[in-house]
């Protein structure tokens, strides 16, 4: 330092950039834990309550005390809640009392008063489940009331987990660290006995080492890398629970699914109905509708009226229209309540039928009363409409064995007959010929009431009106979807509720297996010693009706086996198996509450491709971040090597005034924009290829062993071409100052150059970069910030810097960092077969 000015000058310029890093760290914290809140926020599940009369879904913390909770296996409890009614309710109550603990609920008063929770039977408390069975419960305390929150129960707050890349890369920090003033002590002990100097220079020695040693913004930037890759994936079609779970989906290389799961984004459209006693097939419904149409419009045009929607007379089949309202009032009733139905997706097909033959109109006499909830043998949606004279229909549809078992009358020609055993059996034979892997069957049936019905009357005494066929869509995007994870290695392990032939069919008809003996039942699959099953694991891929303990066998048989597992879960059944694999999965639409909760990842739309599109994501961006990571030590690695040279050079050379080759401030400038660079522009590249070019991840290690000598050999040459650009304008200008100058801004601009070439090969990376809009911007930034570090009169009395106003030195400091963005340095990568995709 020349003088005491020039140390406050230096005092202050390390501070301000310092302060700046932390208020910069500061802001990209808050928005980070902000991302994340949001996606918190997004994964809480809607429940079920009547408000005013009116049933709803709302957020868990919109209920208030008053509300009556609308309570079904699997459900959310979100508050503490007085029961009124209770059908066979059964509640987990493990997260109020933190141990295994299952409470049968009634609603009747109790007969001994007691202070114990546990004891309260006719009570239900926000934070627990419904494991099974059927209630209502008024809500009486929210929020910060419940009876979880209460210091004796309260839940000790879940332990933030994070990746193994976060865990690695705060390793590396500290190591680089420590590593930096182990150096700067020997260098110092070094200069002591060879060349000493004043202690200030001391100083600025150790501060420029260590300094330098610090792979700046490392942890923020793997953080952000992660948590901005979850908040981009948490769109329309899926949710990422936690950020630590990206990782993870990033290793997954097989997935368990069921037959929902893996068709559930499946259309199915109207075919055909059964009705009034016989099966009416699509050509002969459309005949009878194009019939009554013409009729209509004949008579119109004799009338010369104005076409008008109407009910057409279809005399000789009156049931059929009344089926088809019915279904197509509890079709669109259901998707109200969508995280409660499994239905599969049906097209528009039935309302725009509805809407041809003029039925559309009635749909305003029935007004959507409530939602019922299944019975405890039911397996039905059912939905009670109040009518015009306030009189009350309930109409059920779906199952159709639950609905039988629930009809007492069948509808024929207007008329409500006995439904006796003998027709029953007729029906289930029509039914058993119609069933088809791509085909699902829905009932539906009614019932009448004056006044408004109690919950026990709404379980039986149905009046079966028919049942209507709908056909799957071919969706050549699920087979090809299919093809890809098989050619890729990407193993998909089917867990069907069906029996083993149409398990089997199913399979075979996707590609999922080519041969029946890759299927196994439930039963076969008991007779299995453990021993037996592990030699045959990895070939079985279709289950038909599994266990709940034989699904969690299979997960952990195949993680032994070295495989990374994402299951697919849809209710209680399936927690255990979730909790094991790697990855848990559940659609909104098909999976109940608890599981939801427990799901890892939720999918709101697009079922299987929105895994295969989830688990593409996470593996190209994850790769990205080793590469981001890998770069960061890179300069690291090159400040510490560069210094260290340039300490050489001042032993052996006398002529060089400094043992810096570089100023403290520019070591602190170069930290800077590297900094910038980190936070902002890395991260963001475009996600290119398929499953089968971008591999599973292996993690741990985060950064494997081979991946060293790529990081090492980076920082080595573009140290060595930094003290290049040193020496030689050393050796012409003699002016040290120029040389720092000319040597920091070849530093930069090498850095800046090689963050290209850390992202798999050479030309492939380039061209990723270049769609990296952000990294764009952010590096023209960071190379404007260096020229007014340059020419700046202000920056060059701060920084000690000087303009280069010669074209060669221009010119080497380019053709050095073209060097680096050409410069095959990706050793840790072995060559690909093909670049197709």
């Amino acid at each position: 330092l020349d003088s005491s000015n020039d140390a406050v000058t230096v005092a202050i310029a390390i501070g301000g950039i310092l302060v700046f890093q932390i208020l910069w760290r500061f802001i990209e914290e808050v928005r980070l834990a902000s991302q994340i809140e949001t996606i918190r926020d997004r994964c809480e599940v809607s429940v079920s309550v009547i408000r005013d009369g009116n049933e709803t879904r709302i957020p868990p913390t919109a209920v208030v005390p008053g509300d009556i909770l609308i309570l079904i296996e699997g459900d959310y409890i979100s508050a503490d809640a007085r029961l009124v009614d209770a059908d066979n309710l059964v509640v987990d109550e493990s997260y109020l009392f933190g141990r295994a603990a299952l409470s049968e609920k009634v609603s009747s008063d109790l007969q001994n008063q007691t202070l114990r929770l546990e004891d309260w039977t006719n009570m239900v408390f926000g934070g627990t489940y419904v494991i099974s069975g059927q209630g209502y419960a008024i809500a009486v305390a929210t929020g910060e009331q419940l009876a979880i929150n209460d210091s004796n129960h309260k839940i000790p707050r879940e332990i933030e987990m994070e990746s193994e890349a976060e865990t690695e890369v705060a390793g590396y920090y500290k190591q680089f660290r420590n590593f930096g003033v182990v150096l700067a002590i020997v260098l110092l002990g070094i200069l002591m006995f060879q060349q000493p100097v004043g202690w200030a220079m001391y100083l600025l020695v150790a501060a420029a080492l260590i300094i330098a040693s610090i792979p700046e913004g490392i942890s923020l930037t793997t953080r952000r890398i992660i948590g901005s890759n979850v908040y981009d994936i948490s769109g329309e079609s899926v949710l990422v629970r936690e950020p630590w779970r990206f990782e993870r989906l990033s290793c997954m290389d097989s997935v368990c699914v069921n037959e929902v799961g893996i068709s559930g984004d499946q259309n199915f459209t109207l075919s055909s109905v059964f009705v009034d006693g016989q099966f009416v097939d699509r050509t002969m419904w459309e005949g009878w509708i194009q019939n009554s149409l013409q009729r209509a419009v004949s008579s119109i045009a004799v009338q010369n009226q104005v076409a008008q929607p109407v009910y057409y007379d279809l005399q000789h089949v009156p049931t059929f229209p009344w089926l088809l309202l019915m279904a197509s009032l509890c079709v669109e009733s259901n998707q109200n309540y969508q995280s409660e139905s499994s239905e599969p997706h049906i097209d528009s097909s039935l309302s725009n039928l509805v809407e041809q033959i003029g039925l559309s109109r009635y749909k305003s006499s029935f007004a959507n009363h409530q939602r019922i909830p299944m019975g405890a043998e039911g397996q039905f949606q059912s939905f009670l409409f109040t009518q015009e004279d306030q009189s009350f229909l309930q109409v059920a549809f779906g199952d159709t064995e639950s609905i039988l078992r629930a009809s007492t009358h069948v509808e024929v020609h207007g008329n409500q007959n006995v439904f006796t055993k003998d027709d029953k059996e007729a029906l289930r034979e029509v039914i058993e010929s119609l069933s088809e892997n791509s085909t699902i069957v829905i009932s539906v049936a009614r019932k009448n009431f004056v006044d408004q019905p109690l919950q026990d009357e709404l379980q039986s005494g149905l009046t079966y009106i028919g049942l209507i066929i709908f056909n799957s869509i071919e969706d050549a995007e699920l087979k090809q979807s299919v093809k890809s994870c098989l050619d890729s290695g990407f193993k998909v392990v089917t867990m069907m509720d069906w029996d083993l032939e149409k398990s089997t069919e199913f399979g075979i008809d996707l590609g999922l297996i080519q041969d029946r003996q890759s299927a196994i039942s439930r039963e076969k699959l008991s007779g299995l010693d453990d021993k037996d099953f592990e030699s045959v694991a990895d070939l079985l891929l279709v289950y038909s009706r599994p266990t709940a303990d034989q699904k969690l066998n299979v997960v952990r048989t195949l993680k032994r086996r070295g495989h990374s597992i994402g299951f697919w879960g849809t209710s209680v059944d399936d927690l255990q198996a979730m909790r094991v694999a790697g990855v848990s999965f559940a659609a909104v639409d098909q999976a109940d509450q608890i599981t939801q909760h427990n799901a890892g990842c939720i999918i709101l739309k697009g079922g299987f491709n929105a895994i295969l599109d989830l688990v593409f994501h996470a593996r190209s961006a994850y790769e990205n971040l080793r590469g981001s990571v890998r770069w960061i030590l890179s300069c690291s690695i090159a400040q510490m090597i560069t210094l260290l040279i340039g300490f050489g050079i001042y032993l052996y050379d006398s002529s060089l005034k400094t043992p810096l080759l570089l100023d403290v401030r520019q070591i602190v400038w170069i930290q800077l924009v590297i900094g910038i660079l980190s936070s902002i522009g890395l991260g963001k590249e475009l996600k290119t290829g398929n499953l089968q070019y971008n591999r599973p991840q292996r993690v741990p290690p985060f950064l494997p062993p081979e991946q060293s000598w790529d990081i090492l050999m980076r920082g080595v040459i573009i140290a060595l071409m930094t003290n290049v650009a040193f020496v030689v304008s050393f050796k012409t200008t003699l002016s040290l100052q120029l040389s720092q100058t000319v040597a920091c801004t070849t530093l930069v601009l090498t850095l800046l150059a090689s963050s290209t070439q850390c992202h798999r090969e050479q030309w492939e990376s380039f061209k990723n970069r270049l769609s990296n809009p952000r990294w764009l911007t952010v590096t023209g930034f960071c190379i404007i910030l260096q020229l007014v570090f340059i020419y700046l009169p202000f920056m060059q009395d701060v920084f000690k810097t000087e303009s280069l106003v010669e074209l060669k030195q221009w010119l080497g400091i380019g053709f050095l960092s073209a060097i680096m963005t050409i410069l095959p340095l990706n050793l840790s990568y072995r060559p690909r077969t093909s670049l197709t995709y």
